[in-house]
């Protein structure tokens, strides 16, 4: 039928294009190639295409393809002097033709404003020098770690995004920290567990999302040594890493849901640069007062991760073109602060989750464990029980197949 369009997709995305099938040709009419939109034939109007592409998978290259009838193969084709239509009904054609070409620009246009942008990334890019290399060399042989998630979040038992998953106000969620007692924490415990298992160095959450210190803090009064346990969680922690001879990592998160000018930096400047303050100030302290630190696991931070990668002002608020970074005038000011970092703790390795050139990359989840790479620093952070946070009753992580424990020791030893 006249009028009818599709998008034809490269040879190599067409196999991972689940929502689409090519119809075999005919032997005689290569107008049936087009692209499938189900079992019923062929897509019914322009209209769905906008839906149809903007689902495209990158690597799909757009086409429109006008489909008329196929012809039958089981009978002769007619010769090319015979006439096929009238006058007045090639008119009617042409007519038709246009009117359909017509609405496949149209369509088109309307599709290119609904075309997923690829986002910008929100790591930035790892350096690899003279200079780093010596530094990272002992990570780079060590190759299994133990990744410590454990916070305030752990009394909802939802997960470590409960505070903001669940609206919760900020107040409401402060007054956890006088339930936050933990009687059975033992920083040498953990130690052994990780030690057994082989592994050579360790990574504990210091501060998450939702503000909570696991130390002592004179940054922020918001932390554990103010919660009911009135406990230095992190010094337990590495006194007992470092007497047993292990690898100490330390995980921040500059952002800090309970500032508004996480969500709007600019409407907000001085809530961002006080929350820019403590994170300068609270991983200052971190590298000043636990002896030696060899890890420094960013995450949520650099300017593109701002309100959840960014929201911006036009005629209306809405999210920001995710093919675009943040242009706005606050800075994390990461590069400087870094710096003052390595100062402290001279053998520190840094990732790369901040606006700053990070020592390594991190690939985070079963899912992400990605291409073969001994060029490039990286490791592959993921949970063997699902959520990071504590959440029970524990099921099965998405997304991590069995062949992924099967190839993790493959990428060791390579």
């Amino acid at each position: 039928m006249p009028g009818r369009f599709a998008a034809l997709p490269d040879r190599e995305a067409q196999a991972a294009w689940p929502q689409a099938r090519s119809v075999p040709a005919a032997p005689s009419s290569s107008a049936s190639r087009v692209v499938r939109m189900d079992d019923n034939g062929f897509l019914p109007s322009p209209a769905p295409l906008i839906y149809f592409w903007g689902q495209m998978p990158a690597g799909c290259r757009p086409k429109m393809a006008f489909h008329a009838k196929p012809a039958d193969p089981t009978k002769p084709m007619r010769p090319r002097h015979q006439p096929l239509l009238s006058r007045m009904q090639m008119k009617t054609k042409r007519i038709l033709i246009i009117t359909s070409l017509a609405m496949a620009a149209i369509a088109q246009l309307a599709v290119a404003e609904t075309i997923p942008q690829a986002p910008v990334p929100f790591d930035s890019p790892v350096k690899v020098t003279a200079e780093t290399e010596p530094r990272v060399a002992w990570w780079r042989e060590a190759k299994f770690g133990m990744f410590i998630h454990w916070g305030l979040y752990a009394i909802p038992g939802k997960g470590e995004w409960v505070m903001w998953n669940n609206q919760i106000n900020v107040s409401d969620y402060s007054k956890l920290a006088d339930q936050f007692s933990a009687p059975q924490f033992s920083g040498k415990a953990w130690v052994k567990a990780a030690k057994d298992a082989g592994m050579k160095y360790m990574v504990m959450v210091t501060k998450h999302h939702d503000g909570f210190a696991m130390f002592d803090s004179k940054a922020d009064p918001f932390n554990a040594m103010n919660s009911a346990a009135h406990r230095d969680f992190v010094k337990d922690y590495t006194d007992a890493a470092h007497e047993a001879g292990m690898r100490v990592g330390f995980y921040y998160s500059p952002l800090d849901w309970r500032f508004p000018g996480y969500f709007f930096p600019d409407l907000y400047r001085d809530s961002a640069e006080a929350m820019r303050e403590k994170y300068h100030r609270q991983v200052t302290e971190l590298m000043t007062h636990y002896g030696a630190v060899d890890i420094l696991w960013y995450d949520g931070g650099g300017s593109n991760w701002l309100a959840f990668g960014g929201l911006e002002k036009g005629n209306t608020w809405r999210s920001r073109d995710r093919s675009k970074g943040y242009t706005g005038a606050f800075d994390w000011q990461d590069e400087a602060h870094n710096s003052r970092m390595r100062k402290l703790q001279p053998n520190l390795i840094i990732n790369n989750r901040t606006d700053a050139p990070g020592d390594f990359a991190v690939r985070e989840g079963g899912g992400h464990l990605g291409d073969f790479d001994n060029k490039t620093p990286w490791e592959l952070c993921l949970t063997l029980a699902g959520p990071w946070g504590y959440q029970p009753p524990f099921p099965r992580p998405p997304g991590l197949p069995d062949g992924c424990f099967r190839r993790l020791p493959q990428k060791a030893i390579s």
